[in-house]
């Protein structure tokens, strides 16, 4: 038997993480050089950030990549 894990990118953790932080999602835009329909699109899952946003991301809200997706385990 082999499992795999997947894991995917998830607006809904940016934007709870975003909130604990405090932050609109125009200030969350202001700190890493993006426009708030960047953020809005990336929480609402109408597309994904990029690595190199991931970064800034989580420079700007103090997190890992790792909060920013969800995990799903398949078994074989």
């Amino acid at each position: 038997m082999s499992s795999t894990a997947s894991r995917v990118f998830s607006g809904a953790r940016l934007k709870a993480i975003r909130k604990e932080e405090g932050l609109t999602g125009g200030q969350l835009a202001v700190r890493i050089g993006v426009t708030q329909a960047a953020i809005s699109g990336w929480e609402n899952g109408h597309w994904l950030p990029n690595i190199d946003n991931l970064v800034r991301l989580t420079d700007a809200l103090d997190c890992r990549i790792d909060d920013l997706f969800q995990g799903a385990r398949d078994v074989a």
